[in-house]
């Protein structure tokens, strides 16, 4: 792969198959560099955010929050970047539990919860951050139509199961541990 690439740097899937076999390695520096250089052959919002979710897996919130900044400012309409930036802040309010942090999460994914096309994933970051912020009936109402839209994310369950114990509603809190069951075996 270093080979092709060397050969041609346009090469966009050998650069992709390269941060693969860098990441899984644990080599996250050399994955972002490669990630990097696709995002400069290919400035759509996505490789911007799979550049920020490479610096973000790495430890790098700070440097993944500045990548998606300037891809918001380039892609201001881009669910997908929002989305990421939503991810990213909520991912540094549960680490640090930094309750400004997880208000920027909301700011980030609120937007987005309000479109059409928005998805089980972003529903399911949302209300795990009302859940995080102690709106237990907003959660569980955000987390009921997360579970409606699919691909459903797995975890909008595991959410669902907390917000509704936390409200009493055993019976709702039950079916979505077993509909997460039923995704997700225990191995």
């Amino acid at each position: 792969l270093n080979r092709a690439v060397a050969l041609n740097g346009a090469l966009i899937p050998a650069r992709e198959e390269l941060a693969g076999f860098h990441r899984a390695r644990g080599r996250s520096r050399e994955a972002v560099e490669q990630l990097e250089a696709i995002a400069a052959l290919e400035p759509l919002p996505g490789r911007l955010v799979d550049v920020a979710l490479a610096l973000a897996h790495s430890g790098q919130r700070d440097a993944a929050v500045v990548t998606l900044a300037r891809a918001a400012e380039k892609h201001p309409d881009s669910p997908t970047v929002f989305a990421a930036l939503g991810r990213v802040w909520l991912e540094t309010a549960v680490a640090e539990e930094d309750p400004v942090a997880l208000r920027k999460a909301m700011s980030a994914l609120q937007p987005l919860s309000r479109r059409p096309d928005v998805t089980s994933e972003v529903l399911a970051l949302l209300g795990e951050a009302m859940l995080l912020s102690d709106r237990v009936t907003d959660a569980e109402r955000t987390l009921q139509q997360a579970v409606t839209r699919q691909p459903v994310a797995p975890v909008a369950y595991v959410h669902l199961a907390e917000a509704a114990r936390r409200r009493g509603h055993t019976a709702i809190a039950r079916d979505a541990e077993a509909r997460y069951a039923r995704l997700i075996p225990d191995p």
